[in-house]
């Protein structure tokens, strides 16, 4: 019987907001519950190291680490599922164009809970941060990828040319993903 992985955190209590985290050394004092947590999604033990190596990334780039003791593990957690999920995906991408696979099919399959929770979960990121979007910019969005509007209809709607609205939309897809880079969803999640 497997027994649940359960995470080790040894850290001092923070007093101010302002004390600075030593991150590498949280990583490193917590690297065996990762890395089994990395070795059971991934199915393999050859990728750990990678995927310790983004993770250690996705760390650095956040900007919305927490700030108190008990919530480091399982934010560490929840960054290496994230990273074992991207890795897995991009392995199966790869898989589907080695073997000429271009057309995506159904699976028949039932999808491993966890890449289900973590899709709703980013869902429901991207939706708080387009409320916060200002209003041409969310419209934009909507009309783009909820409607599936072509440039030129979206142009015709705000009475400019077809690469004005085109620039707009490049503009309100960089505030959005500026946006949830901060909240730590990166790529094409």
């Amino acid at each position: 019987m497997r027994t649940l992985l359960r995470p080790r955190v040894e850290l001092r209590p923070m007093q101010t907001p302002a004390q600075a985290i030593d991150w590498s050394s949280i990583i490193e004092s917590n690297r065996n519950w990762i890395e089994r947590l990395v070795a059971a999604r991934t199915g393999t033990r050859n990728g750990v190291e990678d995927v310790l190596q983004e993770v250690g990334l996705a760390v650095a780039r956040s900007t919305a680490r927490p700030t108190q003791a008990d919530e480091v593990a399982p934010w560490l957690c929840k960054i290496a599922i994230r990273q074992c999920a991207l890795i897995v995906r991009n392995q199966a991408r790869h898989q589907r164009k080695l073997s000429g696979l271009q057309q995506d099919r159904p699976s028949q399959a039932s999808p491993d809970p966890i890449f289900w929770l973590l899709h709703e979960e980013t869902k429901e990121i991207v939706r708080a941060e387009l409320v916060k979007l200002d209003a041409q910019s969310r419209q934009l969005l909507v009309w783009k990828y909820v409607h599936g509007l072509r440039y030129e209809d979206i142009g015709s709607r705000l009475g400019v040319s077809r690469h004005v609205a085109e620039y707009r939309l490049i503009e309100a897809r960089k505030q959005l993903r500026r946006r949830l880079q901060a909240r730590g969803i990166e790529g094409d999640e």
